[in-house]
């Protein structure tokens, strides 16, 4: 945003250099335009609906992203009039190939470098995004482009293996190395309004010189793309497009459907004036905040027609898309009524088509907030002023005071985005810090310069002031945090960020009613979130209260538990005066194997008591070297007494019948381990390993293998061939 701002006023400048005060004048003639008239519209009506906004700092850094767009359009409408017609058309053709090329070149460089090095790309990767912000983006750009390269196929006589060479490769990028699902069903969808509108428009002359030109370059891509699944472990395109009918299974998909729903009842609420320009991404928090587990947030409603009419009422969703639609009826309505068809008609295809992606993307993504795909909207409205006749007839004085309105407010926008940028820089370094857990760099003094008015959220919609107190509470500087957590809270009313931080410092300054009072606000409002959780029962430990700990766990759905909250709620349960295992663990279904050695002290402490665990451990170790001294009749007896103190250590069992083994003690190994695995429910691959070599022995191949394989997935072999000597094909 920051290089758009500085080529508007590189502009200006030349403007004003080369036509002096007669340079509004030259801006006129670019502005009368229906695609200007509509977004500037959109950019007056925003302006309006910061009114309704909780954070109008956001909603200012939003304006500021409209006005630059806006400008750029006006600057390269000007410098496209200022073309002859021939040279303007030659430069557009040129546009289209060169930035394909180089789009393409960003794309395949780091996907040929992943191959040459690992042997294998690797699925939908974030090095493969390109010059965009992610591979999404990229996908749309070039499914956006394509339709113009088929048309310069048809039409041009130079370059046509090259332009070939193009679609190819853009139609195996989209297919198996971007992998959008929605971006190849738009891919799908336009070839096939492409081809079916050639045939016609060409007065259907010649149906292989479609299958030449638009569907061998398209086919060849999928072939190739296809031979490559076969060959690689990467699914094939039918797997991929596949899940979009397993609504239920595909994450992705049912967070969207979530989203969306989310955003029109927003809209429902403030059809005319929204929410406020800039804030859907504080606002889908507060709809969104109950599946939350952590402080992943929807940042986007997935579809910009809703996300815009619920950011800024119905005017802004009608100013923004209008044009488009116009220009979808206008193009309609001069092919049905053509009575004469040449390559115009062809160009009136192409601009439809890619009218027609932009519009899907915004179906299925958020092409509004990205750059790339905002470059592409006004390089299309540009193309489409200079086919068209979209002059809009307007008073002059009302224009010319609208260019001088938002020239006055260019030094503000490149203001704004220079200190967006600067804070983009910074919340990097918050973001990774806080997302490594590891507030020890950068110094509290580097800290505390960070400055955090503007923009005062980061894209996850936390609060730059509450982000950098973490700092500052983690160095036990707590008044000083609650101060900036406090500065937090109404940046970001519905993530409740700052809220469950100041509960957890009020706790460490001996506030407990405070702490109390903050802590559980935040888990009310996001009860499956583990921070929000583990600070709230930390509260709830002074108050000795085993009831409403207990309660406090059941209110996180099982769909949202993770080990993180079976070790807070353990743990919390053991530290209290008179913990009971009996009403701790009744209706708890708690995997105390899952490999996490806090929750599994927590759970010993509930099941045995401190005593017969620390007991039971000390045991164990006194085996451990026995073991290691080769004594292993007496190991294996330490190792039994362990389990007998502590029977939920389920390695006590399983080494005491590795140290049977090792004596030739075969049937105590092996009642030992049915006790383990069978009885106890053990899920140990080792186990299941010693007593598939003792089955082994005994003959019973059939039990032995049963165990082998189990073995052998979690990799105790080494190799499957180790596997195959003993099991073969089994």
């Amino acid at each position: 945003m920051l290089y758009l701002n500085i080529l508007n006023l590189t502009n200006v400048f030349l403007l004003i250099k080369k036509h002096k005060k007669f340079f509004l004048n030259e801006l006129i003639k670019s502005t009368s335009n229906i695609p200007v008239l509509f977004m500037g519209s959109f950019f007056l009506w925003s302006i309006v609906t910061i009114i309704p906004a909780n954070n109008k700092v956001e909603s200012l850094v939003s304006l500021s992203e409209i006005l630059t767009y806006l400008i750029c359009l006006i600057f390269l409408i000007f410098h496209f009039n200022s073309l002859e017609k021939h040279k303007r058309e030659k430069l557009i053709f040129i546009l289209f190939l060169v930035v394909t090329s180089v789009e393409l070149i960003s794309v395949y460089y780091p996907y040929f470098k992943d191959i040459l090095e690992f042997g294998e790309s690797s699925f939908q990767s974030i090095r493969y995004r390109g010059l965009s912000g992610n591979i999404n983006v990229m996908s749309y750009s070039l499914v956006l482009k394509l339709p113009f390269l088929i048309y310069y196929l048809f039409t041009s006589n130079n370059l046509k293996y090259y332009i070939y060479t193009l679609i190819t490769m853009s139609t195996y990028a989209i297919f198996s190395i971007l992998e959008t699902r929605s971006a190849i069903l738009s891919l799908i969808l336009i070839t096939t309004l492409i081809s079916i509108s050639f045939y016609f428009l060409q007065k259907r002359r010649s149906i292989m010189n479609i299958l030449k030109k638009i569907l061998l370059p398209i086919v060849v891509g999928l072939i190739i793309s296809q031979i490559q699944s076969n060959y690689t472990s990467k699914s094939s395109l039918q797997d991929r497009m596949g899940t979009l009918l397993q609504i239920e299974e595909d994450q992705s998909i049912t967070q969207r459907i979530r989203y969306i729903s989310a955003a029109f009842d927003s809209f429902k609420q403030n059809p005319i004036f929204g929410i406020g320009v800039g804030n859907w991404e504080l606002e889908s928090v507060k709809y969104d905040r109950i599946y939350m587990e952590d402080y992943t947030v929807p940042y986007h409603a997935h579809n910009d027609y809703l996300e815009i009419i619920a950011e800024s009422g119905l005017p802004a969703g009608i100013f923004y898309f209008g044009t488009l639609f116009y220009l979808i009826y206008l193009i309609i309505k001069r092919i049905l009524f053509s009575k004469k068809f040449n390559n115009k008609h062809l160009f009136y295809v192409a601009i439809f088509c890619s009218i027609s992606v932009y519009l899907l993307d915004s179906m299925f993504n958020f092409p509004q907030a990205r750059v790339v795909s905002q470059m592409n909207l006004i390089f299309i409205l540009c193309i489409s002023t200079l086919i068209f006749d979209l002059k809009f007839s307007v008073n002059p004085r009302l224009l010319k005071n609208l260019i001088i309105f938002c020239l006055i407010l260019m030094p503000f926008s490149t203001y704004s985005s220079i200190r967006v940028y600067n804070s983009s820089v910074d919340q990097t370094i918050l973001l990774r810090q806080f997302n490594n857990s590891d507030f020890s760099i950068p110094s509290l003094d580097y800290i505390d310069r960070i400055q955090s008015t503007y923009p005062n959220v980061t894209p996850t919609s936390m609060p730059i002031s509450s982000l950098k107190a973490i700092w500052f509470m983690t160095n036990e500087q707590y008044e000083k945090a609650i101060k900036l957590y406090k500065e937090g809270t109404n940046k970001s009313p519905h993530l409740y960020f700052s809220e469950t931080f100041m509960g957890y410092s009020y706790e460490k300054i001996g506030k407990k009613d405070s702490s109390m009072y903050y802590s559980k606000l935040a888990f009310d409002k996001a009860p499956n979130d583990l921070i929000h959780f583990g600070n709230y029962m930390f509260s709830l430990a002074s108050t000795n209260d085993s009831v409403s700990i207990k309660e406090t766990y059941k209110r996180v759905s099982k769909e949202s538990r993770l080990p993180g909250h079976d070790e807070i709620y353990v743990t919390v349960m053991a530290s209290l005066k008179d913990p009971s295992s009996k009403f701790s663990l009744e209706g708890i279904d708690i995997n105390f194997q899952s490999g996490n050695d806090r929750l599994k002290k927590g759970y010993y402490l509930l099941q045995v008591g401190e005593n017969n665990m620390y007991e039971a451990d000390f045991y164990y170790q006194t085996a451990m070297q026995d073991f290691e001294n080769e004594d292993f009749d007496n190991a294996a007896q330490l190792f039994i007494k362990a389990s007998e103190l502590n029977p939920y250590e389920f390695v006590y069992l399983e080494n005491a019948a590795n140290s049977y083994m090792k004596i030739g003690k075969d049937k105590e190994a092996m009642d030992l381990l049915n006790k383990l695995l069978d009885d106890l429910g053990s899920k140990s691959a080792k186990a299941h390993y010693f007593r598939g070599l003792l089955l082994y022995d005994l003959g019973e191949t059939a039990d032995a293998c049963y165990d082998l394989k189990i073995a052998n997935d979690n990799g105790l072999f080494g190799t499957s061939e180790l596997y195959s000597i003993f099991c073969g094909t089994q």
